[in-house]
């Protein structure tokens, strides 16, 4: 079985490009084609990081757009500890979207 498939959409880097990630995801679906496995049955996740400042509707954005590509959650870090300010960041922008 291909690694695609046995591990998911794979460990996406937090500074893939857009195109990249879009491209594995495609590959993915192929790959699930040819294998006769439901590409909606993996779970696409990706990894992403909150700016310091970000504000939550940037974040919220950008998440969705995360969906658009078919990416199910999303990872975020950042560096160093959370800041309270972060914390509160994401959760106003998970009530943002939709």
């Amino acid at each position: 079985m291909r690694p695609a498939l046995r591990m998911g959409a794979g460990d996406e880097s937090p500074f893939a490009g857009r195109r990249a990630v879009r491209h594995k995801l495609a590959v993915l679906a192929r790959h699930c084609e040819e294998a006769g496995r439901p590409y909606g049955d993996i779970e696409k996740t990706i990894s992403t990081r909150l700016a310091p400042g970000e504000r939550a509707e940037s974040f919220a954005r950008r998440c969705e757009e995360f969906a658009g590509w078919g990416i199910d959650h999303a990872v975020v870090t950042t560096a160093g500890p959370w800041p309270v300010a972060g914390v509160e960041t994401l959760g106003r922008a998970a009530a943002l979207i939709g």
